[in-house]
């Protein structure tokens, strides 16, 4: 339930961040920190990916 809600949150984080790219212009603080969201979303996906593999969450759902 808390991968599900972490994953779920940072599939969040990404379409809200894709969707306030096309307002941003390059090189100003907000550019700067959506940024960093991608980067941030992209170490919880890598964690939540990590987590399910370690613990045959994705072995289960292969088969």
């Amino acid at each position: 339930m808390l991968w599900t809600s972490v994953l779920s949150f940072t599939l969040l984080i990404v379409v809200l961040g894709l969707l306030a790219m096309t307002g941003i212009e390059r090189g100003t603080a907000s550019y700067v920190v959506l940024m960093m969201d991608f980067a941030l979303a992209g170490v919880l996906l890598a964690t939540v990916g990590v987590v399910f593999w370690r613990c045959g969450y994705l072995s289960d759902a292969l088969e």
